[in-house]
């Protein structure tokens, strides 16, 4: 089985740990760790470090946040929160 590249802004779920089965954004990557954020417990300030394998990924994408963190422009919390939300809206 082939597995999707992440990418910033790229929706996520952990599938192991503390925050299993929630939604995160991805804010930052290196080697084989994701930075992630909720906007609540996890905001832009302190955002988690978890490892890709343990994320699953292709839940969904914010062209607008990936875009923003790419140019280094700031993203709020409130912008993850909106993301978050519209992705579970999306699968109800």
């Amino acid at each position: 089985m082939e597995e999707k590249k992440i990418e910033l802004g790229d929706v996520v779920r952990s599938k192991n740990g503390r925050f299993k089965g929630e939604f995160f954004v991805v804010v930052g990557l290196d080697d084989n760790y994701a930075s992630l954020v909720n906007g609540k417990q996890r905001k832009m300030d302190s955002p988690k470090r978890k490892k890709i394998k343990h994320l699953e990924t292709g839940i969904g994408h914010s062209e607008h946040i990936g875009e923003k963190l790419t140019n280094g422009l700031k993203v709020t919390n409130n912008e993850v929160r909106i993301t978050l939300n519209s992705v579970r809206e999306e699968g109800e």
